[in-house]
């Protein structure tokens, strides 16, 4: 790991009763990621978001995240635009392609909930799907077997290569 991550990661763990999360973009995908403790306890959650280019196929997106009075993250609304759509009326029309704790049945967005999220992946092939499909804004992209659920498990669970490489086995 770099020695900026990881400064960054010793940064989020002191800290992380004041740092809310962390918000991301230019992967193009729709992700997130959960910072752990050196005990791997989940202490944050580094929110990815999409983007409106169409890199890579995607559909174009963005996202709207609500906080509350303390400014945790509450939630947050991910809207996209079918570009076959777009082309045929020669304009896009933005539509609301879910809620985080709606879609995903979440009690809320905190680093916990994020870690137990990536757990029901691996149990749960229809959620995993259902995000997946997200995963594009809803673009074709492809089938993901048992060892790419895996890996994105671990990736949502985990925050420094090592982590992930012990995670993948």
């Amino acid at each position: 790991v770099s020695t900026q991550s990881t400064g960054l990661l010793a940064i989020v763990n002191r800290f992380n009763e004041t740092i809310s999360g962390s918000f991301f973009g230019h992967t193009h995908y729709d992700e997130y990621e959960v910072v752990t403790s050196p005990t791997n306890v989940p202490v944050s959650v580094n929110y990815i978001a999409p983007s409106a280019t169409t890199y890579t196929y995607h559909n174009p997106s963005y996202r709207v995240y609500e906080f509350d009075s303390t400014n945790q993250v509450v939630d947050y609304k991910q809207y996209f635009t079918n570009l076959t759509q777009a082309n045929i009326d020669n304009k896009p029309t933005w539509i609301l392609e879910y809620t985080a704790k709606q879609e995903y049945g979440l009690p809320d967005l905190s680093p916990k909930s994020g870690y137990d999220l990536a757990n029901r992946f691996e149990s749960d092939s229809s959620l995993f799907q259902k995000w997946y499909w997200n995963f594009s804004a809803r673009a074709v992209n492809g089938s993901c077997d048992a060892s790419c659920v895996k890996s994105f498990v671990c990736s949502f669970k985990t925050s420094t290569p090592e982590l992930y490489n012990a995670c993948v086995g």
